[in-house]
């Protein structure tokens, strides 16, 4: 039978993130990003859909990066600076129980990230919001009534073309995407 519930959950989750970027300055020098690091943070949610080996669940995870990013460029000795910092996330998971511990499920969501750019030539510094698109699958193992453990791959996809402009000068972020590895540990009241 379907019920619609609400059994809020807390958590913590630790995540590993391939971060892939390009960026612009006065068109005239191209920089990429490509970095792997760590990110880890909190998750906030609740099982909000029963109907059989079928669940759903609403849920706001924020991630602490503080990535440097690496930068290449056109001319050598005039590099610009990136900086992925932090993201908030709301996003459905969407469960299917296969056994009474365990269930894989769809992740969708949108995501709202904070960066930071530099230019090379002059001194810009800005930091900028974007808003992109998460989607993913995942595995979730329940420990006990209360706790569970998941694992889940998601790509976040940020499809830019933020310009900003400064001095004169314009910066423009192409493109930001992520991949992301997280492991979660949290507890259902």
């Amino acid at each position: 039978m379907a019920e619609f519930l609400f059994q809020p959950y807390l958590g913590l989750v630790g995540s590993y993130y391939d971060i892939d970027a390009e960026k612009s300055f006065d068109d005239t020098q191209f920089f990429s990003a490509d970095k792997d690091d760590e990110g880890f943070g909190v998750v906030l949610g609740a099982r909000v859909f029963e109907s059989g080996h079928v669940f759903a669940e609403l849920e706001y995870n924020y991630d602490h990066i503080d990535a440097d990013l690496d930068t290449s460029d056109t001319l050598p000795g005039n590099k610009g600076s990136n900086e992925a910092k932090d993201t908030h996330t709301l996003a459905t998971n969407l469960h299917y129980a296969f056994t009474a511990k365990d269930s894989v499920y769809a992740r969708l969501g949108v995501v709202h990230g904070r960066f930071s750019t530099e230019g090379a030539a002059v001194p810009l510094k800005h930091g900028f919001t974007e808003t992109g698109f998460l989607y993913g699958l995942g595995y979730r193992r329940a420990l006990s009534e209360h706790w569970a453990v998941r694992l889940d791959y998601s790509v976040v996809d940020f499809e830019s073309d933020t310009k900003i402009n400064s001095n004169g000068s314009v910066i423009r972020i192409e493109e930001a995407e992520f991949e992301k590895l997280s492991l979660a540990l949290t507890y259902r009241f």
